[in-house]
């Protein structure tokens, strides 16, 4: 509940100003791929877009960036996530890697996806 608590006034700040993330990118390491491929194929599945996963950061444009050592703080404790988007990225960060996978969890249940087309 805390994490929900957190999240929502982010979410709905960044609601005014949607990101288009139908040409996003996943960043993610070695370590996150499972939950890389879990977000891009529930995407897939719900929009038809399939994302690049990719363990650099592209030079320009939307990411979504898989971060099991936060650059972000996140909701303290076992299996806490914070969801953040920073110019033009999304950012996930996990505590843990379920912290991670509840956060990819979150973000899917928050994305604005329709056939074609994906923001937040």
């Amino acid at each position: 509940m805390l994490v929900r608590c957190l999240m929502f006034p982010v979410l709905c700040a960044v609601a005014a100003h949607a990101l288009d993330l139908k040409n996003a990118v996943v960043v993610a390491t070695p370590a996150e791929k499972k939950v890389a491929a879990m977000l891009t194929g529930e995407i897939e599945k719900r929009t038809r877009i399939r994302l690049a996963v990719t363990d650099r950061p592209p030079a320009a444009g939307p990411s979504i960036v898989l971060s099991g050592h936060p650059a972000i703080a996140a909701v303290p404790g076992a299996d806490g996530y914070r969801i953040q988007v920073v110019n033009g990225s999304v950012q996930l960060a996990g505590n843990d890697g379920r912290g991670t996978l509840f956060a990819a969890g979150a973000l899917l249940r928050n994305l604005q996806m329709d056939r074609d087309s994906l923001a937040i």
